[in-house]
């Protein structure tokens, strides 16, 4: 008889979801990433938070685990 598996689930809705840019680092000098994105917080079932970026109706391509005590949200004035 065939082996049946079960499908993967589908991600988890995320806990908390906004539009957000991208910036890269190269010594000295932050060059913004022309494309726009969103940023996800997610819980997956092992109780690990994620924070994860991907382009506007793209594939993730940051999928970061954050830990406990790891981060903190900050406001940022403006500059």
């Amino acid at each position: 008889s065939p082996l049946m598996s079960s499908p993967p689930s589908p991600a988890p809705a995320p806990l908390l979801s906004f539009r957000a840019g991208r910036m890269a680092l190269s010594g000295s000098t932050v060059t913004a990433d022309p494309r726009r994105g969103v940023v996800e917080i997610r819980a997956d079932g092992d109780g690990l938070t994620h924070f994860v970026w991907a382009p506007r109706g793209g594939e993730a391509e940051e999928d970061l685990i954050v830990f406990p005590e790891e981060a903190e949200w900050r406001r940022v004035e403006a500059c």
